[in-house]
């Protein structure tokens, strides 16, 4: 999870929006970024998995000791829903067919799944969750 107030400078014309737009301040990153608003921090207790919905993608929150964690919702085995899952010492397991993830990477831990899970950038500010699209 980056700190956002550190990394990036907000450019965005439409504060209070969900759409930001923001420019790295280290000239060796890519140029600028769009974050969108996901959901609020206290939306998601600790060690828990909730699924939210944005732009057509679902995204699967994890709270794990603070930190947040955000990849695809659903399962590159057979599309079971992750966040009626497990969650256990950083590993997620798919509550289908017990595919094992990790939760910083989106690895296979274990199969029976082959592809990884995408995993989101997400990014914390003023008790929000940012992801980058």
């Amino acid at each position: 999870m980056q700190n956002l107030s550190s990394r990036f400078v907000n450019t965005s014309k439409n504060k209070g929006s969900c759409l930001f737009r923001f420019r790295r301040t280290n000239p060796n990153e890519e140029s600028a970024m769009v974050l969108y608003l996901l959901c609020r921090i206290d939306e998601v207790q600790e060690n828990e998995l909730k699924q939210f919905n944005l732009k057509g993608n679902e995204i699967l929150v994890i709270n794990r000791n603070g930190k947040f964690y955000c990849l695809q919702a659903r399962c590159t085995h057979a599309g079971a829903p992750l966040a009626e899952g497990e969650l256990e010492n950083g590993v997620l397991k798919c509550p289908w067919h017990g595919s094992r993830f990790n939760i910083e990477t989106g690895e296979v831990v274990r199969g029976p799944a082959k592809k990884q899970l995408r995993s989101y950038d997400g990014i914390v500010k003023d008790n929000n969750l940012f992801v980058e699209l």
